[in-house]
């Protein structure tokens, strides 16, 4: 159900991955910056801790990191939170990866304008699965390795066509991405043809 995995050997493919993540602790109390600020993945992916360190604060939380996964459908009303909020203007907040939505924000969040993320404790050993265009942000309450595959499943290439076409938007600006690093026509052409002569046969 990979469909990036539908890539002939002879062609140049997107790297999507594997990518290990180490970090420190930090901290998703008001004012903490969190390990990875909110943003967005233009591809699902799967994220499996390997290592945590030691600590009573994550034996008391009741994992070694937090991950808060936005649904799809609340991305516009988060910009428009985190601009009501900032006073740093960003052109797009949850794009640019500029913030990290502490604790006590995710209430304010909740009371006025309805968000509540799934809230994921990980410990060693475990994998979170993130949908393409779901936003989300983590903080490791200890240090952690991580290792993270992107893949791409048929459930969301509108949501991976949605974001590269909103990356691209940014392209004017500096720290835009005009190109396509996933290839997404390509690799649709690609998983086309591969129905295609499985039908056949």
């Amino acid at each position: 159900m990979n469909l990036a995995a539908r890539f002939p050997e002879d062609l140049v493919t997107p790297d999507l991955g594997p990518k290990m993540y180490i970090a420190h602790a930090s901290s998703d109390a008001l004012g903490g910056q969190g390990t990875t600020k909110l943003h967005l993945d233009i591809t699902d992916a799967v994220n499996i801790m390997t290592f945590a360190a030691e600590s009573e604060t994550a034996k008391k939380r009741g994992g070694a990191a937090v991950w808060d996964i936005f649904p799809a459908d609340a991305t516009d009303r988060l910009r428009t939170f985190l601009r009501t909020t900032s006073s740093k203007p960003v052109d797009d907040p949850v794009l640019r990866q500029t913030f990290y939505i502490s604790t006590p924000q995710l209430e304010q969040l909740r009371d006025e304008y309805g968000i509540v993320p799934w809230r994921i404790y990980q410990n060693p050993g475990e994998a979170v699965f993130i949908p393409a265009g779901c936003a989300h942000q983590v903080c490791n309450l200890t240090s952690c390795i991580k290792v993270a595959c992107d893949f791409v499943s048929p459930h969301c290439i509108r949501r991976c066509k949605d974001l590269i076409d909103g990356n691209r938007g940014l392209a004017g600006i500096k720290g835009g991405k005009k190109e396509d690093v996933l290839q997404l026509k390509t690799l649709m052409m690609c998983a086309w043809e591969e129905m295609s002569r499985r039908q056949a046969t």
